[in-house]
């Protein structure tokens, strides 16, 4: 459940960040946008989605580990 709500969790980061006055990828998103820096925020969102991507993917194969009745073929 936790790697599923990994992408809530990295999407709230804008929101925090924003709030508290804190240096980030979602503090450095929101200037991309302001800018109109549309490669800056093509590499941000490919940096979340693919840390989203790697969260599930580290989530499967643990359930696996632990789990032996599942397989993948």
């Amino acid at each position: 459940m936790i790697a599923i709500s990994f992408g809530w969790l990295i999407g709230g980061i804008i929101v925090i960040e924003n709030m508290f006055n804190y240096p980030g990828l979602g503090r450095l998103l929101l200037f991309a946008i302001d800018r109109c820096a549309f490669p800056l925020m093509q590499a941000i969102t490919i940096v979340v989605i693919l840390a989203v991507v790697f969260a599930n993917l580290i989530a499967d194969l643990l359930c696996s580990a632990v789990n032996p009745r599942i397989r993948y073929r």
